[in-house]
Formats: C-alpha cells, structure tokens, sequence
C-alpha cells in the first residue's frame, strides 16, 4: 500500500488503521452465530419461538432450531429412515428439503 508517497508493509497498515479506527469501533455484544446468521439474543430468541410455530422448516431453519450443523441435517435427509423429509426440490441430487418439524422432533428424540 502505497500511503502519502511511503511504501508500508501490511503490518504498518494494520497498525495505521487501527490507531485512526481508535474510538470509532463498534463493539458487538451479546451476539449468537446461527446459520442465518449473527444476530442478538432478543433477535434469537423470537426467532426460535417462531420456528416453533412453524410446521416446515428449511435446511437452516431446522439447523438453527435444532441447533445442529448443516450438513448433519443433510445427512439426516439422505437417511433411509429419515420420515420427517416432506419433499427434495430442484435438481434430483440438490441439498434443497424441507422438513416436518414435529416429525424432526421425534427423529432426533426430543419427544
């Protein structure tokens, strides 16, 4: 990077952004990952409870819900004795299901 006519070194314009950013930094706090993406836990939280209403869920809703990984829920898909599929959309090897919630429920024990 080439700054006021110096050659810096990826260090130094690390260092340089990060003396400028001082005090415009915005922390973020309270934040939960999902694979919907990062949201507050009020957020979170409204989102679970809605996913409970629902009686299908998408590959990510089920991940989130369930709070399992994305291609665990493919696996579970793909299984022989997976009932809670309802349908494989697209093309006839595409990851695009839809699930049963309540039948999920059962399958993975939670009832």
């Amino acid at each position: 990077m080439n700054l006021s006519g110096k050659k810096l070194s990826a260090r130094s314009v690390v260092s340089f952004c990060l003396s400028n950013l001082k005090g415009n930094i915005e922390i973020k706090e309270n934040l939960i990952k999902t694979p919907l993406g990062e949201m507050s836990f009020d957020d979170y939280r409204e989102l679970i409870s809605a996913l409970a209403k629902k009686p299908y869920l998408t590959t990510k809703e089920v991940a989130t819900f369930f709070n399992i990984g994305i291609n665990h829920v493919y696996e579970i898909g793909r299984a022989d004795d997976c009932n809670c599929r309802i349908s494989a959309t697209g093309k006839p090897n595409s990851k695009k299901y839809v699930y049963d919630r309540e039948k999920m429920t059962t399958y993975l024990g939670w009832k």
